[in-house]
């Protein structure tokens, strides 16, 4: 299976969504986006990251997040242990696990 991933732009940060799972997350270092989306894709479907491919391409420059999450996608947030996202930038709920929160 392969995954299309739009990348967006957010300032100092990049967006990657998953139009085909409609999650997305934020991400702070630009070298980490194919294994954050990695880490996301397996956590959503529920199989390993070796268990498919993704596709990164190219998506529009946002301001802010909340200007790309005013839609129906569902934000993931890595668990604390992933260091794409610090702890501090992003409130965290359940049990620090990954998992995906409607916005």
């Amino acid at each position: 299976m392969q995954y299309l991933v739009k990348v967006h732009c957010c300032g100092a940060h990049w967006i990657a969504h998953v139009p085909a799972l409609d999650c997305w997350t934020l991400i702070r270092d630009k070298r980490q986006i194919r294994s954050t989306v990695c880490l996301m894709v397996a956590d959503v479907v529920g199989v390993t990251p070796d268990a498919f491919g993704v596709d990164l391409s190219e998506g529009q420059a946002v301001t802010v997040a909340a200007e790309f999450s005013a839609g129906d996608a569902v934000r993931w947030i890595p668990s604390k242990d992933e260091p794409s996202v610090s702890a501090a930038a992003l409130p965290r709920l359940g049990d620090g696990k990954g998992w995906c929160q409607s916005t």
